[in-house]
């Protein structure tokens, strides 16, 4: 829960004065390179967030809006004051335990909050030279510990830290001066609990990297098992969409839910995102993603998907067709506490036509999904996907790099 305005707000969405930490959050010394004309380039970069543990009060989307901070306080959600940025849940680090002398307790401060962000826009890679971290309207519940900052560059696979433990106050900016110009392309934080409105990160921009080969390009879906509460073609955008929740979202019933794609042309597969953007409480546990080079019609690809083995608590393992597992499953649920069969095992048998390119893998809330070739099975080129999404949720986009035959 958030605090309550105080009696005297504050007039403007822009806090106190900027402060500078030294050398403690700082890397060691070196000296700027004169053929990188660093002041006169820098901008204030576009991030966007890749996964984040905790915003249990606020969408953690706006901590890397470039927007000004609105002054929420006096206005009131079902979860407390509407704040921006990541605000945490209280007290995750906070445990008890019984002893001898009665109730034990005591803060473990390795739980943090862990933020993974990466450069977007014209530039995928930037030459950083400073970090800011904003607290605004944060007054007594703002996050007090930066654990550590961590810069990646994908180009050269090369981190370093750039921040280590820094105090942060109430409704404030702290900028971080680096104390030479570092290439990034990914960030990692690891904070304590609380609110941080914003994090801006300030370079020039590098050459971008490498450019992969989205080859659902061109690609229609079909076979899609339900859609009610989201429309499945918003998973072939190549962008994220807005800042709502969008995407392919299904019923919450059954034991699986499919969507099939159809390559405009044959292709062979480098790697996958599974992004599920937004959604908080309703991604998909669980996914597969199955793949096949064929010139079958689209409905008889349907009907050569694998059959689901099912192991009840009692009896022989049953072969049920995938289109028809939902509603068996759904008549189990129905006689759940009736006939005392509570627990079921499923397992999807294999396939003449289709084969696995992704094997079953957990999928968390409002994440970027990066999922490169060394993790799927190499098939070599392929026309047609399945998705199958377990047991029912949403994603919000879908690509496959790779390169067309």
């Amino acid at each position: 829960m958030t605090t309550p305005a105080p009696t005297t707000p504050i007039p403007t969405a822009t806090p106190a004065a900027t402060t500078t930490p030294t050398a403690t959050a700082t890397p060691a010394a070196t000296t700027t390179p004169a053929s990188i004309p660093v002041a006169a380039q820098v901008e204030e970069v576009q991030l966007e967030i890749l996964n984040y543990v905790d915003s249990a009060f606020t969408r953690a989307h706006d901590l890397t809006s470039h927007a000004p901070v609105h002054d929420g306080r006096g206005t009131f959600t079902h979860v407390g004051v509407k704040m921006e940025g990541v605000e945490s849940s209280r007290n995750w680090n906070f445990f008890s335990t019984a002893g001898q002398d009665g109730l034990v307790f005591w803060r473990d401060h390795r739980v943090a909050n862990h933020l993974f962000l990466q450069v977007v826009g014209p530039s995928s890679r930037v030459l950083a030279t400073e970090i800011e971290f904003d607290t605004s309207f944060y007054t007594e519940n703002n996050v007090r510990n930066i654990y550590s900052v961590i810069f990646f560059d994908q180009l050269d696979e090369r981190k370093e830290m750039v921040v280590d433990r820094l105090l942060l106050n109430g409704n404030e900016n702290k900028r971080v001066k680096l104390n030479r110009p570092i290439p990034v392309s990914r960030i990692a934080v690891k904070m304590g609990e609380g609110g941080l409105t914003r994090l801006r990160v300030f370079g020039t921009p590098l050459p971008a990297l490498p450019e992969r080969t989205n080859v659902l390009k061109g690609a229609t879906l079909f076979g899609i098992s339900d859609e009610s509460l989201g429309e499945a073609s918003v998973i072939l955008h190549d962008k994220r969409e807005g800042m709502v929740m969008t995407g392919w979202r299904t019923k919450r019933h059954g034991a699986r839910h499919v969507a099939g794609i159809q390559l405009a042309k044959a292709a062979t597969v480098r790697g996958l995102l599974i992004d599920t953007y937004m959604h908080c409480l309703s991604n998909f546990p669980y996914i597969t993603v199955l793949a096949c080079n064929s010139t079958d019609t689209t409905e008889q690809l349907m009907q050569q998907l694998p059959k689901w083995r099912v192991f009840p608590p009692k009896g022989e393992p049953q072969l049920i067709p995938d289109q028809d597992i939902n509603e068996f499953m759904k008549k189990r649920d129905d006689t759940f506490g009736v006939d005392g069969n509570t627990r079921y095992q499923l397992a999807l048998e294999t396939s003449t036509a289709w084969h696995t390119l992704l094997p079953t893998t957990s999928l968390k809330r409002d994440t970027i999904h990066t999922i490169e070739e060394k993790h799927l099975h190499q098939l070599g080129p392929i026309t047609h996907l399945v998705i199958i999404g377990i047991p029912d949720g949403g994603l919000h986009r879908f690509v496959v790099y790779g390169d067309f035959i």
